[in-house]
């Protein structure tokens, strides 16, 4: 608290005594005990040192000497921490970026802002879309099973939105941000409609705005009724959208929808920053972030995952395969397709149908 903040406005760059750094970065009780022997007791030191460390590039010279090269803007904090380990290091300051160099509020959804920070490639979605003939088309997927594209995007969803959603919440207890969940929804009308020698001439006017809570309760109950048709009772989320009934399901909502001229129904998370300026002194504390570490990082991530899993029960993950083929090896080859940032966008091949 204020006796940290005291302490980082005394420290200079240069030379110090071990005298100056217990004074600097000890507790009471660590420099009482310091003072009482005259010299580092237990593991002292090193847990002195570690707390400079937060505050400012110090190297150990011998002969009870410290040389203190730069003070930290920023101290590296443990809450400052979280947002430099992991996949954080990456999605913290990418999002803080999008953030300083827009210099106004942000509106996106999961889906968005992961191909946004190049947390996914453009296959993502459109292999997602697509899982009913992606074994068909597209050469580089042709041993990738519907069963393991579903087991694949059930944990890589999940994975990405809690990700993203706890670097918001890291983003927020440090006192960068505000962030709230919202519903958006997108509505289609005919505003005109002509017919002028026999053809017709159609106005359609698509708007989108929060959702009320008229329909945020209309939305729920068509959610319900493809539910009921589906006959989905339990495991709701991965059967609604990660099973050989998504597509159905899908069909039966966006249909119950249309009755009210819903076209979408979808999530998106509002970002405000508390200070700009401050948020900039943040994203400085970072190297130059490098896509291709971060894409690495999150395969890498998604490749163990699925390891463990499929260690678990070999055998339910083999029988999602053809015959010969290997459940790892298909499902690195897909997370590799639908993440590395260079790889060619399938999605002319759906475009021509």
């Amino acid at each position: 608290g204020d006796f940290l903040e005291m302490s980082v406005k005394k420290i200079k760059l240069g030379i110090i005594s071990e005298n100056k750094l217990v004074e600097l970065f000890g507790t009471k009780k660590q420099i009482e005990t310091y003072k009482k022997n005259g010299r580092f007791v237990s593991s002292n030191k090193n847990t002195i040192l570690r707390h400079a460390r937060q505050y400012c590039d110090v190297d150990d010279f011998g002969d009870g000497k410290y040389k203190i090269s730069k003070v930290k803007e920023i101290p590296m904090t443990k809450a400052y921490e979280n947002i430099h380990s992991g996949i954080y290091q990456y999605i913290c300051p990418l999002m803080l970026q999008r953030l300083v160099s827009a210099k106004k509020p942000l509106t996106f959804t999961i889906g968005h802002w992961a191909r946004e920070i190049n947390m996914v490639n453009d296959n993502y979605s459109v292999v997602k879309k697509n899982s009913d003939i992606v074994e068909a088309k597209v050469v580089t997927l042709n041993d990738t099973p519907k069963d393991l594209l579903m087991n694949f995007y059930s944990h890589s969803d999940s994975m990405i939105y809690n990700y993203i959603s706890q670097s918001l919440k890291y983003l927020q207890g440090l006192g960068l941000i505000i962030w709230r969940e919202v519903y958006m929804v997108t509505t289609k009308r005919i505003v005109k409609s002509t017919i002028t020698h026999g053809e017709a001439d159609i106005t359609i006017v698509t708007e989108t705005h929060q959702a009320s809570e008229e329909e945020m309760d209309y939305y729920a109950k068509c959610i319900g009724e493809a539910d009921r048709q589906c006959n989905i009772t339990e495991d709701c989320i991965n059967k609604r959208y990660y099973s050989k009934d998504s597509y159905r399901w899908s069909r039966i909502l966006q249909s119950e929808l249309e009755k009210k001229h819903i076209n979408q129904v979808y999530k998106a998370y509002e970002m405000f920053s508390t200070n700009y300026g401050k948020c900039q002194k943040v994203l400085n504390m970072y190297p130059d972030v490098l896509v291709k570490s971060f894409n690495g990082a999150f395969i890498k991530l998604l490749d163990d995952n699925a390891a463990i899993r499929y260690n678990k029960d070999p055998e339910k993950h083999e029988n999602m395969m053809h015959e010969g083929d290997l459940f790892l090896d298909c499902y690195d080859n897909l997370a590799k397709f639908v993440i590395e940032e260079d790889v060619e966008s399938c999605k002319y091949i759906f475009d021509k149908g």
